[in-house]
């Protein structure tokens, strides 16, 4: 089992998936039972991997909870 992030839109999750592949990072995408999008990721990334992917989520994250915002407006 490796890393998992949940996502709740579509090209958001495209864009980390393309992103980890930049990497050289092999992902798994499928639907969450409940909602949502999840991408996993495989445990044993370098630290360089992990930490690029981390920032790069985080960042996704905030444009996903201005999404979220922008939605219930």
């Amino acid at each position: 089992m490796g890393f998992e992030y949940i996502f709740f839109d579509e090209a958001l999750r495209d864009r980390f998936v393309n992103f980890a592949s930049r990497y050289g990072i092999a992902s798994a995408v499928r639907k969450d039972e409940i909602e949502g999008l999840v991408v996993e990721l495989p445990d044993g990334l370098d630290d360089v991997q992990q930490e690029a992917v981390d920032a790069e989520y985080e960042s996704i994250m905030g444009e996903q909870m201005l999404l979220a915002e922008s939605d219930e407006e």
